[in-house]
């Protein structure tokens, strides 16, 4: 009798893997983590639960695909313009990051949970590794070639300022954006990298003539 050779589970289709990372995004944007069942994905991925295992090896597996997928447009730009620096490529990091995060409004609150929790969390050991790839050289790389500064302005709450414009809008309460009327949607985001840069140049920003080439 032959044995039959490992491969893939049946019951999966040529976009499985993609449609398990999409399915379990909202699942981990809204759930706690040890509420989100490998079942539960593959029900809502419309596939077979088996093909978790194949594709990611575990929970864990999945949850750091799902971190990759999001973030990947954010990490090709960053890669882009690490080595530029420039107020330019400051603002294109902006609109990056809001496009990217416009389908998916719930994930930096997500990342801001975990981040704020334990050490030896999973999630919080997955999120270390990518904040070790991507977020450290953008800091200190991108970051240390900030434009330049009106007189006055501090380099370090430059960076702040920059910082809390691009990722305060996925963090406002929700209940505080009904009261202000606000809803958060890509031309939303859109209008408002067009304020935020719009800010940044005149309050941090020397004008063009005060900059000695």
């Amino acid at each position: 009798m032959s044995v039959r050779k490992a491969g893939r589970p049946v019951g999966g289709d040529s976009d499985a893997r993609q449609k398990l990372i999409d399915a379990c995004r909202p699942m981990f944007m809204r759930l706690p983590y040890e509420k989100v069942s490998t079942r539960m994905v593959a029900e809502k991925a419309g596939v077979n639960v088996a093909l978790i295992r194949y594709y990611f090896q575990s929970k864990a597996g999945l949850f750091e695909a799902m971190v990759n997928d999001t973030m990947e447009p954010i990490h090709s730009t960053m890669s882009a313009v690490l080595d530029k620096g420039g107020f330019d490529n400051l603002e294109q990091l902006m609109r990056t990051y809001y496009k990217t995060m416009a389908p998916y409004p719930e994930f930096p609150a997500l990342v801001a949970r975990i981040m704020n929790g334990p050490a030896d969390d999973t999630q919080r050991r997955i999120l270390d590794k990518q904040f070790e790839r991507f977020v450290r050289p953008m800091h200190e790389t991108l970051f240390s070639k900030m434009p330049d500064l009106k007189e006055g302005c501090d380099p370090t709450f430059a960076r702040l300022t920059f910082l809390s414009l691009m990722i305060f809008p996925f963090l406002i309460p929700r209940g505080f954006a009904e009261l202000q009327g606000i809803e958060i949607n890509a031309q939303l985001l859109n209008a408002l990298a067009d304020h935020n840069m719009q800010l940044l140049r005149q309050g941090m920003m020397k004008e063009e003539s005060e900059v000695v080439s």
